[in-house]
């Protein structure tokens, strides 16, 4: 029933949809989730997160702790069921065809919506990648969080094997489905995904400076073997 009343929902009730709903996935995958440093994160909303991308299920993971909207990319719209729940959950969608307009027009619905108290969830690499690796950030979206004056706090996604190393398995990349990435996740499980959070630049933090502090902020963590 909830699924049919989504759309009608109050925001509140829709994040408490939308993380419940995540963490099922989470569980239904054999993924462990490890949050650090959550505490950071202001208790009223109104602030990004910028974090690696590596997975179709990045999404599914920060929803699972900060029900948010997400910046994406178009074809995300078809994807099974997971697609649509980004949709309903009022995600924004840059069009690939078009990507200089329509990154322009989306960092403009951002720094609306961070002025209205939202929670927006970006990837600065604009890609996924396979896991053990982090890809150029691009500084055009760090630029909401420049124009509305919020904090944009660095997000590291780390998914980690059995025996604690860095796992490539839900890595989603190159010419790979959907459906191989999910199948490879199931593979692999148990697998634990590591979430920390760690502290946002001063607001008044320039955008290209910004995206480097963010990118800094990340490799310290990612590619430590704690």
């Amino acid at each position: 029933m909830a699924v049919f009343c989504f759309p009608w929902l109050s925001r509140p009730s829709q994040n408490i949809y939308i993380m419940g709903w995540s963490q099922r996935v989470l569980r239904a995958f054999g993924l462990k989730l490890q949050v650090h440093h959550k505490q950071l994160l202001p208790a009223a909303g109104g602030y990004c997160l910028a974090a690696n991308h590596i997975s179709w299920v990045d999404i599914q993971v920060l929803n699972s702790v900060v029900p948010c909207r997400f910046v994406s990319t178009t074809e995300v719209r078809s994807w099974p069921v997971v697609g649509k729940m980004v949709e309903a959950s009022g995600a924004l969608f840059i069009d690939l065809q078009d990507l200089k307009n329509s990154t322009r027009k989306v960092s403009s619905e951002m720094v609306e919506l961070l002025k209205d108290q939202d929670i927006v969830a970006f990837f600065p690499e604009a890609t996924s990648s396979t896991g053990d690796v982090l890809l150029p950030f691009k500084a055009n979206l760090f630029q909401a969080g420049v124009e509305s004056q919020t904090p944009v706090f660095p997000v590291c996604i780390r998914y980690k094997d059995a025996a604690g190393q860095l796992s490539t398995a839900a890595g989603f990349h190159g010419d790979m489905t959907l459906l191989e990435c999910m199948r490879n996740i199931i593979r692999a499980a148990p697998l634990t995904v590591e979430l920390t959070i760690l502290p946002a630049a001063d607001i008044s933090t320039p955008r290209k400076a910004l995206c480097q502090y963010c990118l800094t902020q990340i490799e310290s963590v990612f590619f430590d073997r704690n």
